[in-house]
């Protein structure tokens, strides 16, 4: 682990705030997190899906973000604390033992605070899941890593009411789970080996039952699927779906509602795809199925979901428009699938997206994104709504170099304020960057990870996945993992700050033998410690 990333901290008193319809909000402080020398440093890997869980929050109001910044030659997996005034609290970065790239995609925090980052570092030859944990300090704890015989991809980490931390992805073409306890032994796990299955989301339910989403073959035809393990490891049932147009499904996400029902979220392709949420009881029985189809009659994509109070269903979707496609959120009736209200994003029609949804009990929920520009690129879009579908305020955010920033995870923490990580570019390379709003959009503070050398990532280039980087714990704190470029690979890299944005420790992973990556991030919240 290299903790020496805490090397330059500087506070930016002014920086531009997000503009939108609402008027300008004055930004209160920012913060900018550096390493010794520039580089692109990304949450969630900059990947459009697989770092939509790239941030979190704790219950104190700390953030945690994860992603990937360039160390020498290589990216590293990069986690990263702040407090809930912005102030880095430390940040955390890690490089395989293969010295190659790793990536950082997804990001959780236990009841005690520690951070767990997740993704993939290289093993020299290809991809190998790893699970880092750092304890609520930054300091590395364990390191696991697992090798299905090929390019493996973990897309998502976990951690249930015993502070078991799961790790889901795909690997030589079936789709894997794995539990651990705290102290990083494997607990149980399990290969959904159907035919050609992707391993894509991954959730837990208050009794420790695990469930694992994505894609399968039924028939010649990519149906998605959904499994159910007891706390055991035991399978209790599997489900696949075919769409109403017997064409491409895939699962992306998967959540549990206070009754233990289950709803999957992905896409349903017939003439064109939906984006489409299926709701099955405990037992594993079909409830029913909701679709959207944008107001263009075009082709949608659903990436990640979730819940309110009631078990209505939020979802975070592209939409096609008529012209473009639109950033959307919709609300699918917990009791029929029907779709109570879909608001898309009324941009200036040079494209958007969503990537990533954060939903309280009550309803209020946060889309994050793109919009389009028409001189610069995609411009960072982070879009509130109440429970009842009214845009409550949006903000978009144009990076120092006007050209393409997006937001890639975003977190409701416990006091309404609203965490999003993404990429912003820069004149020189792309950078981590993330940013808090108040409950009325006014901006709290911004915090920028910038690698050692050349690129640095919160997400990745591939999609589809599910899981991010970035997570919050109990006390507010937030932990970021991703990757970090050192100058010859990829190392994971995870940051911690508290709650007010400070540093609170920086850990670096290089496997050794080429690249690693990390995709997710949990935190134990009784013991503080973290995994990567």
């Amino acid at each position: 682990m290299n903790n020496v990333w805490i090397a330059m901290l500087s506070f930016v008193l002014a920086f531009s705030a997000s503009l939108s319809a609402q008027g300008t909000p004055q930004t209160k402080w920012n913060r900018t997190f550096e390493n010794p020398q520039a580089s692109d440093t990304r949450p969630g890997g900059g990947n459009s899906v697989r770092g939509n869980k790239s941030v979190t929050t704790d219950a104190a109001g700390n953030v945690y973000v994860v992603g990937s910044t360039q160390t020498g030659g290589n990216q590293d997996i990069l986690t990263a604390k702040y407090d809930a005034a912005g102030s880095a609290i430390w940040a955390a970065s890690y490089g395989g033992p293969a010295n190659a790239d790793d990536f950082g995609y997804a990001i959780a925090v236990d009841s005690n605070g520690n951070v767990y980052a997740a993704g993939d570092s290289n093993n020299g030859s290809n991809l190998d899941f790893v699970l880092v944990k750092y304890d609520s300090n930054g300091n590395e704890q364990w390191v696991r890593t697992t090798n299905y015989g090929g390019t493996d991809t973990c897309y998502g980490v976990v951690v249930d009411s015993s502070d078991r931390v799961y790790i889901a992805g795909s690997g030589n073409s079936d789709a894997h789970i794995i539990c651990y306890d705290t102290d990083g032994n494997v607990v149980w796990s399990d290969d959904y080996n159907n035919t050609t299955d992707l391993g894509y989301g991954l959730n837990v339910d208050a009794s420790n039952n695990a469930y694992l989403v994505g894609r399968t073959v039924v028939a010649g035809n990519i149906d998605w699927f959904v499994a159910k393990y007891n706390a055991s490891g035991v399978m209790q049932w599997d489900r696949t779906y075919n769409g109403t147009g017997n064409g491409f499904d895939e699962a992306y996400d998967v959540a549990v509602d206070a009754t233990g029902n289950v709803l999957v979220a992905g896409v349903a392709a017939d003439v064109n795809a939906d984006a489409v949420v299926v709701k099955y009881d405990a037992a594993g029985t079909f409830q029913w199925a909701g679709y959207y189809n944008g107001s263009g009659n075009g082709a949608e994509a659903c990436y990640a979901m979730g819940l309110d109070a009631a078990g209505n269903a939020y979802v975070a979707t592209r939409a096609f428009g008529g012209a473009t496609n639109l950033a959307a959120a919709v609300r699918f009736n917990a009791t029929t699938g029907a779709v109570d209200w879909a608001d898309e994003y009324a941009s200036a029609g040079f494209g958007d997206d969503a990537y990533s949804i954060s939903v309280n009990a009550a309803g209020d929920n946060v889309i994050g994104g793109f919009t389009g520009s028409a001189t610069n690129g995609n411009d960072f879009l982070v879009v509130k709504h109440d429970a009842g579908g009214t845009q409550a305020w949006a903000r978009t955010f144009d990076g120092s170099a006007n050209s393409t920033d997006n937001a890639y995870g975003v977190a409701i923490d416990v006091s309404g304020n609203v965490i999003v990580a993404g990429q912003s570019a820069t004149a020189t390379t792309p950078e981590g960057i993330v940013r808090s709003y108040d409950s009325t959009g006014a901006t709290n503070w911004t915090g920028t990870l910038v690698g050692s050398a050349g690129t640095s990532q919160v997400g990745s280039d591939f999609i589809p996945a599910t899981r991010g980087a970035m997570v919050t714990d109990g006390s507010g704190n937030v932990y970021v993992t991703g990757r970090s470029f050192n100058g010859t690979d990829y190392d994971a890299v995870t940051v911690a700050y508290d709650s007010n944005g400070t540093v609170l420790w920086t850990a670096t992973f290089d496997g050794g033998n080429g690249d690693d990556y990390a995709h997710g991030v949990a935190v134990n919240q009784n013991t503080g410690e973290v995994y990567v």
